[in-house]
């Protein structure tokens, strides 16, 4: 198997940020820690490789350096376009390798930031965050969630999803059973091995 995967790479291009010349224009302080957008570029070529060769159906992209305790403004948001762009990147290579029928993009964090700075104009980590999907059968153009003034989860209707006080508090259960259901695996055996005990909410459509 891992020769289809070798063969497959041998016949590609590989990935460079030289093929986006407004961001390798960059300089460290415009763009932080800019090494990690071809780290991460490099991952993303190998994952739709490996799905195009049929050696693998799933992939984690890990990309790091959003931590902004220090001055928060000047680095968050050339992070948030880097990750962009590499999704970017993403589709246009599963469109090319001809897969893109078949792909979920699930982007996310293990936290979020706090609606205030701290003394040194950064933001620390918080118990709140969003994630962003994209795929087969998901509904686009919308936003699932909300949160109060203090940037605390308000609970969603389980059906209309809409904000409501006397509503579900989401969870990442009730994201992945809705990811199965997508994706046609709520019914497969994985799911009956690894059940999910939680409320199956509409939230992809």
């Amino acid at each position: 198997m891992l020769q289809r995967l070798a063969a497959e790479y041998e016949a590609t291009k590989p990935v460079s940020i030289l093929g986006f010349p407004d961001l390798a224009g960059m300089d460290q302080s415009k763009l932080y820690k800019l090494d990690q957008f071809q780290v991460m570029l490099e991952q993303l070529q190998l994952a739709v490789l490996g799905f195009k060769a049929g050696v693998s159906v799933s992939a984690n992209i890990a990309t790091g350096a959003f931590d902004t305790h220090n001055d928060h403004d000047a680095t968050h948001v050339p992070e948030l376009i880097r990750v962009l762009r590499g999704v970017d990147y993403l589709l246009a290579a599963a469109e090319e390798a001809g897969i893109l029928d078949k792909l979920y993009i699930a982007i996310g964090s293990d936290f979020g930031r706090p609606p205030f700075y701290n003394e040194s104009k950064g933001k620390d980590h918080w118990d709140i965050t969003s994630m962003m999907f994209m795929g087969p059968g998901i509904q686009g153009d919308r936003v699932v969630g909300a949160t109060d003034a203090g940037f605390k989860a308000v609970p969603i209707n389980p059906v209309s999803l809409a904000p409501d006080p006397q509503g579900v508090q989401l969870t990442p259960q009730h994201v992945h059973r809705a990811l199965r259901r997508v994706a046609g695996l709520d019914t497969s055996d994985f799911s009956t091995t690894f059940p999910l005990d939680t409320q199956d909410l509409p939230l992809f459509g």
